[in-house]
């Protein structure tokens, strides 16, 4: 046993020259080991010896075995041998096959075809490599996000418990509902963080078993169950680094900011600006004149047809795009003061002087008397759910404003008029919007105000925050939202007329980014939808001067938000 163990550990000389002991190259076709020296003066000049596999020894074991390309059988010609591979038909081809379907194919000898393929996959291997990584990054960033915010938001109780102290008793019951409005704040920023750990560790550990699958399919030695599986091999992993991210993700506990006296002035929950991302971009893909003096309302409809509606012209249309301009399919002469659509297709509508919203059915164009009543209340605004209940924004003649919930057969199952601390919320509900989270974003103002605000609720009603405009957009003139849409993202687009800007917000309502529409030719944005592909429409109301005396509709595209 011990001559044997000393034959291993002899050393091998080059075999070649025979005294070098150094090797460093292995020819796989001489099946012969090389030293440096021998492998540049003596083996390139054997006959084809520059067409020999040569590898350095220490990348030996990392090499998978070598293939067999000359004999595996037809399976389509019984004793014929597969001899090529067409790709025009991704198959393995024997003489047979060749002449009678695949002669004016693109054929490829198999050791091309399977080396092509053995390429693309360590390319399809290194994106799920390089997803992997970007995984690593975001649950990094995560779990530092989320040990950031709970230290900010001890931080913002300890100053808003601090400032409390400072103040008399009677201020105290405002420290009680900033607390409470706080502690809404980060239950959502856990959440979210929470709900985003959990979908990068599941995406994370399924990416590392998609990676060692990868690398197990690479050293099959089967070339036939090789081609048989490989493409499915390479749409599994698009499929994999082409998984939607997960959901919006709340950010940042707010700011507290002192104050005296009051309850604004005791302190109120600020938006972390450092927070605001910049990067929304706006472009303009086509511009369609109307003929109406303003586009007030928009509605797609599944078929990518559009309602548009002013009030003033007292003109409801269905129209489709054609060429700059809005072709019109349907008219109605009736003055239509809000509107939305239904999840089966119909439109709602609130008339003008009838106290009961009107159904437009869309199997036969008839305008009736729908379900949904709120009488004596005056109605302001419409919106559908996803699950198809009807929001009405309602408001009285003391203009005392309020949300009701109608589910599919007209009865009334919410009514949101007052926060927790039963203070009034609303005075007139101009236009409202549901995100994925189910909160309503509501813009609300009296129509003899200046100053409007943007008002959040929770799924329950309670009042999670207010937006009442960018300090620097409005400094010198009012905030006047006009219309608000939900992205994609579950964030939340605001047009302010006055001052030609949208103000997009999380669906909490903190301040994301702000964009003005006049650095791309739109003057006096108005109104907003999403179509179900997710196209933006932006329809305006027309300049005093303009010529002509008509309102145009923009088709916008809009990235990060």
């Amino acid at each position: 046993m011990a001559s044997s163990s000393s034959e291993i550990q002899t050393p091998i000389n080059c075999q070649f020259c025979e005294t070098e002991k150094l090797i460093k190259w292995k020819c796989f076709d001489c099946e012969l080991l090389i030293c440096d020296k021998c492998k540049d003066k003596i083996h390139l000049k054997i006959k084809g010896g520059q067409e020999h596999r040569i590898l350095d020894i220490e990348d030996i074991g990392d090499q998978p075995e070598e293939l067999d390309f000359t004999n595996f059988k037809c399976q389509e010609h019984s004793g014929n041998i597969n001899c090529l591979f067409c790709k025009t038909c991704d198959i393995l081809v024997c003489p047979v096959c060749i002449a009678k379907l695949h002669k004016m194919h693109d054929l490829v000898e198999i050791r091309e075809e399977y080396n092509f393929r053995i390429t693309r996959l360590r390319q399809g291997q290194g994106k799920v490599q390089r997803y992997k990584i970007k995984l690593d990054t975001d649950l990094n960033n995560l779990k530092e996000m989320k040990t950031t915010n709970h230290s900010k938001y001890s931080k913002v109780k300890e100053d808003i418990l601090a400032q409390e102290k400072s103040l008399n008793d009677v201020l105290r019951k405002y420290a009680v509902m900033l607390i409470d409005e706080l502690d809404h704040h980060e239950k959502a920023v856990s959440e979210s963080t929470d709900f985003n750990v959990k979908y990068v560790n599941i995406s994370k550990k399924y990416s590392d078993e998609k990676y060692k699958e990868v690398e197990e399919f690479i050293r099959v030695t089967d070339v036939s169950k090789f081609f048989k599986e490989v493409n499915k091999m390479e749409r599994s992993m698009d499929v994999l680094v082409s998984v939607p991210e997960p959901k919006s993700l709340v950010r940042s506990i707010p700011f507290f900011v002192p104050g005296t006296i009051t309850q604004s002035h005791f302190g109120i929950l600020s938006a972390d600006s450092s927070n605001t991302e910049t990067n929304v971009r706006v472009t303009v893909n086509a511009v369609y004149q109307t003929k109406l003096s303003r586009v007030g309302t928009l509605c797609p409809c599944p078929d990518g047809s559009l309602w548009i509606t002013n009030n003033s012209d007292g003109i409801l249309q269905k129209v489709k795009s054609e060429g700059t301009y809005l072709k019109v399919i349907t008219v109605y002469n009736v003055n239509v003061t809000a509107m939305a659509i239904t999840n089966t297709g119909d439109l709602i509508v609130k008339v003008f002087k009838k106290d009961r919203l009107q159904q437009l059915n869309i199997s036969n164009g008839y305008l009736s008397d729908s379900v949904y009543n709120v009488k004596p209340l005056i109605i302001t605004s419409i919106h559908v759910t996803s699950d198809n209940k009807v929001i009405v924004g309602v408001t009285n003649n003391l203009q005392e404003g309020a949300l009701v919930v109608i589910d599919e057969a007209g009865n009334h199952t919410n009514k949101y008029e007052h926060d927790q601390h039963n203070h009034r919320i609303f005075t007139y509900p101009r236009r409202l919007t549901t995100t994925n989270m189910g909160n309503m974003h509501v813009i609300d103002g009296s129509p003899n105000s200046d100053r409007h605000r943007v008002v959040m609720l929770g799924q329950n009603g309670d009042l999670i925050n207010t937006y009442s405009g960018h300090e620097a957009i409005n400094k010198t003139k009012p905030f006047r939202p006009v219309d608000l849409v939900k992205t994609a993202r579950d964030n939340v687009i605001v047009v302010d007329m006055f001052t030609e800007t949208l103000h997009i917000t999380n669906n909490i309502g903190q301040l994301i980014s702000i964009f003005k529409t006049n650095d791309i030719g739109i003057k006096c944005p108005f109104a907003l939808a999403f179509t179900h592909t997710g196209q933006l429409y932006l329809g305006c109301t027309r300049l005093e001067d303009s010529t002509p005396n008509y309102a145009k509709v923009f088709e916008v595209k809009i990235s990060g938000c």
